[in-house]
């Protein structure tokens, strides 16, 4: 029976399914046991008195394809001290053998670090993983190395710093050896030895470029560079470094036959990972300009704009930038081109908080085909920027504004103005029918309603300008009715003859506080839409 080493656990069910039994021996198993069963339910039948020779051996054979061959039978044993016989190991046999598992925390961190480094190139990650796991392997003794491909300016840069940042600190190095500059091992040379055990001292990564068909085109400087890369603890040029080869070379060139051409069997038997980087596509670019953005607006009098971009617009943009020739070299400039020329020293731009919104210039969003030739045009290796910014169309659309709260108290207390403004209207009409009409509070009655009506207005349109966030709670034409039935009312308050009432009518009295309070609050109503019209 076929022995399966199992990382299961003694909580899990084996299910027969899983094993290449002969079917006869599953037959008898399923009988027994069920298609699934635990580990527990195995040995109970393991322990069986009744069992023929075979059955026993049937059951044995599972147990060996659950539990694994946990030792072995015949051999020799490893170890610091060399070989030995297997019967020299004192040691308790484990209940069932287990794979090893679990990895480093720094591996882990590098998993959560490396991510950012590596947008549009995510499924690269594992590559920059293993290297780690062979840079912190106890058993390798030299250095691990890397081949690393794409073209240029295609997130190679930021994935290299990435990862040294991220294995040593935010201040690491990145030391890049080009091997066409003259002779690396020169005295002071980037690949000298006291260079390198600067760098191992501090802590860092070695990039190293120029390194296509090193083994034909320089012979001596690969044999010397195969021999520091050979080189384990105790040799008098062993370095610990991390050594990441960039070869600038279509995404998908066989990176270890470029490893083979530069350093021949070096380069095959001591590679820890390869990594191929694809060309950047639109929502990669976009993720990256979400990066450069913050500083270009960071520039003298823009630090207080905001800049929205619609999805359709966003996605253009990031189709304008995947040039497939050194797209993030360029980044900064088609920025700078397709976006920021469009209101960097405009002088109309409200720049103590104006907010300004890209969108489509309607021809490229209403036409596929115009859209497309354009952005053709614009992946070609050396393309006229001016064309890109015919894409997009900026405009200023809001202002930042802080007062959320003051609004929201301002039309909470108009509507309570409002509300005691109906019920006043009641106790109006009984005192005018006490000698009210000929002493004016008849006429001061329909003055409320009629400013009642003008503040109701007032607030509905406010109300639906706050919740859209619009820069105005009321136009200024709006707002002219509110002042007009609040100087009428105001002039039919001061109109009321007292006398007439008599001096002892307490309803009026009351009613006359009431007034002037809601007139009161009304004029500060009034004022404070007046005061967000002006700002």
């Amino acid at each position: 029976m076929p022995i399966k080493v199992s990382s299961q656990t003694k909580a899990d069910k084996v299910n027969l399914a899983d094993y290449a039994i002969p079917a006869g021996e599953a037959a008898w198993l399923k009988k027994k046991l069920g298609a699934t069963f635990s580990f527990d339910e195995l040995d109970h039948l393991a322990m069986a008195q009744n069992l023929t020779a075979d059955e026993k051996k049937i059951v044995e054979g599972m147990r060996r394809s659950v539990l694994g061959n946990t030792r072995a039978d015949q051999g020799v044993v490893a170890s610091k001290d060399g070989d030995a016989p297997l019967s020299t190991v004192v040691a308790m046999t484990l209940e069932k053998a287990r794979l090893p598992t679990g990895e480093l925390a720094e591996q882990q961190k590098l998993r959560a670090d490396m991510l950012p480094a590596l947008v549009g190139h995510e499924s690269e990650l594992e590559s920059f993983v293993q290297m780690l796991k062979d840079f912190r392997s106890p058993a390798r003794r030299f250095p691990p190395l890397m081949a690393l491909v794409g073209d240029p300016a295609h997130g190679k840069d930021q994935a290299i710093t990435g990862y040294a940042r991220s294995v040593f600190s935010l201040q690491a190095t990145v030391h890049t050896v080009n091997l066409k500059g003259g002779d690396p091992f020169a005295p002071g040379g980037p690949l000298s030895l006291p260079v390198l055990q600067a760098l191992e001292k501090s802590g860092g990564v070695v990039r190293v470029q120029g390194a296509e068909g090193l083994r034909a085109s320089a012979p001596a400087v690969a044999a010397k560079l195969g021999e520091l890369l050979t080189a384990v603890k105790g040799d008098p040029n062993y370095v610990r470094l991390n050594y990441i080869f960039d070869f600038d070379a279509a995404p998908g060139t066989n990176g270890r036959q470029l490893m083979v051409e530069a350093l021949d069997w070096v380069g095959n038997a001591n590679l820890s990972a390869l990594a191929s980087f694809k060309h950047l596509d639109g929502p990669s670019m976009v993720e990256y300009a979400k990066r450069v953005l913050p500083d270009l607006l960071a520039g003298d009098t823009l630090g207080k704009l905001k800049v929205e971009f619609d999805d359709q617009a966003l996605a253009l943009l990031g189709e304008a930038l995947a040039t497939p020739h050194k797209p993030l070299a360029e980044l900064e400039a088609r920025l700078l081109r397709f976006v920021m020329s469009k209101f960097d020293t405009q002088t109309s731009v409200d720049r103590a908080g104006g907010v300004l919104r890209v969108s489509v210039e309607p021809k490229f969003a209403l036409d596929n085909v115009v859209r497309n030739e354009r952005l053709a045009a614009l992946h070609q290796p050396l393309p006229d920027l001016f064309s890109g910014a015919e894409l997009f169309i900026i405009y200023e659309v809001a202002k930042q504004k802080a007062p959320t709260a003051e609004r929201d108290l301002l039309l909470k207390h108009a509507g309570v103005v409002v509300d005691r403004l109906s019920k006043l209207d009641v106790e109006l009409t009984a005192v005018a029918g006490d000698k009210g009409p000929e002493a004016g509070v008849g006429a001061l009655a329909e003055a409320l309603v009629t400013l009642r009506q003008a503040i109701t207005t007032a607030l509905k349109y406010a109300t639906q300008s706050h919740r859209l966030n619009l820069e105005r709670l009321v136009p200024d034409r709006e707002l002219q009715p509110l002042q007009r039935s609040l100087a009428a009312a105001e002039a039919a308050f001061a109109g009321v003859d007292a006398k007439k009432l008599g001096a002892r009518n307490q309803r009026w009295v009351k009613a006359q506080a009431e007034a002037k309070a809601l007139i009161d609050a009304a004029r500060l109503f009034a004022a404070g839409l007046s005061a967000d019209l002006k700002s």
